[in-house]
């Protein structure tokens, strides 16, 4: 744990180490946002994907985030060595696909059930399941990637880089990115 995290530091320590990150955090706010002014014109077009644009990065943020913390743990408790970082990463993306598919197709049932149209039906399920899957990827390779390539004991990482920056961000982007790109076609 950072110096900056113990108990015993103040408060502008920890405000220090964290503030970066969220600066981080706060641009890939602005590249999501940056891509619905890019897709404004499909927005404007289908009003409903206002309404399921923020749900899918959302859930693809929580799903990356679910992801996340089961490969820090695995790496906490020394039990994901270097040598199975492909199958780490694989699970987490298996992981992602199915849980994609299922809430996907919940989501893409309930706009179905409130009057929308089954083509959007059909993007909202796609968008999800994709984003979910990206999660996944995210969630299971941003933190075991910077252990895996500094570490020669998979336990006692040469350095770590922060993953919520690289995860959440990454899979809330995507998320912002699939619905109106299925939709613009």
């Amino acid at each position: 744990m950072p110096a900056s995290e113990l108990l015993a530091a103040g408060w502008r320590e920890a405000v220090r180490s964290r503030l970066p990150w969220l600066y981080v955090n706060l641009l890939t706010a602005f590249l999501a946002g940056g891509v619905v002014y890019i897709f404004q014109s499909t927005v404007q077009r289908t009003v409903a994907l206002a309404v399921w644009m923020p749900i899918i990065a959302g859930m693809g943020g929580n799903a990356g985030t679910q992801a996340l913390a089961v490969t820090v743990r695995r790496l906490a408790l020394g039990q994901m060595p270097s040598h199975l970082f492909a199958r780490v990463v694989g699970k987490e993306v298996l992981v992602g696909m199915v849980n994609g598919l299922a809430i996907g197709g919940v989501v893409g049932l309930v706009a179905l059930l409130m009057g929308e149209q089954s083509r959007l039906g059909a993007v909202v399920f796609l968008a999800m399941t994709g984003n979910l899957l990206v999660a996944g990827f995210a969630g299971g390779s941003s933190r075991s990637c910077s252990s895996a390539i500094g570490s020669t004991r998979p336990s006692r990482p040469r350095f770590s880089l922060p993953p919520s920056p690289t995860s959440a961000a990454s899979s809330s982007c995507s998320g912002w990115r699939m619905a109106p790109a299925v939709r613009a076609r």
